[in-house]
C-alpha cells in the first residue's frame, strides 16, 4: 500500500500529490462526501434539502431548465447539486452555472448528460435522493 498526500492548489481545490488520481470532496454537516476517480475530472456535491432553491433557481438555471422544474423542489435541489458537481469537476474558473452548464431536460432515471458551453467538454452526471440531502456525481469528458 503506498500512502498518499492530500494537498490543495492555488484555488483550494483538493489534489492528491503525485498521483493520476483526481479528487473531489464535499460536506454539509453532519455528512461528508469523497469520490475519486482515475481516467475523468471527477466532481461530488452534497445538499440539504429545504433551502429556498425556487427564489435562486433563476441565477444558476436557464430558462428551459427552469421551466422544466417549476414548482418542484426536489428537482431545482437536484438540478443546483448537479451543477455544483459539474463546476467543481470541470475546474474551469468563472463558468457560469446557468449559461455554460447545460443539463439534459430533467428525467427519473437518475442520470443525464451536461455540455459546458465553450469548453468543449461534456459531463456525465448521477444523483442519488436522501430524505434531507441529495448527493450528486459529475465525471467530466
Amino acid at each position: 500500500m503506498t500512502d498518499v498526500l492530500l494537498q490543495q492548489d492555488e484555488r483550494q481545490r483538493p489534489y492528491l500529490l503525485d498521483s493520476d488520481w483526481k479528487i473531489s470532496l464535499t460536506h454539509s454537516f453532519p455528512y461528508v462526501a469523497a469520490a475519486c476517480c482515475r481516467t475523468n475530472e471527477v466532481g461530488v456535491d452534497i445538499e440539504k434539502k429545504g433551502r429556498k432553491i425556487e427564489k435562486i433557481a433563476p441565477r444558476f438555471l436557464n430558462q428551459m431548465e427552469l421551466t422544466n422544474r417549476q414548482g418542484n423542489h426536489a428537482a431545482l435541489t437536484v438540478a443546483w447539486s448537479i451543477k455544483e458537481s459539474i463546476y467543481k469537476g470541470a475546474n474551469i474558473p468563472g463558468l457560469s452555472f446557468r449559461n455554460a452548464i447545460a443539463l439534459e431536460i430533467h428525467t427519473e432515471k437518475q442520470m443525464g448528460k451536461a455540455t459546458l458551453g465553450n469548453a468543449d467538454k461534456t459531463a456525465n452526471y448521477y444523483w442519488e435522493e436522501f430524505e434531507e440531502f441529495v448527493l450528486t456525481l459529475a465525471l467530466i469528458d
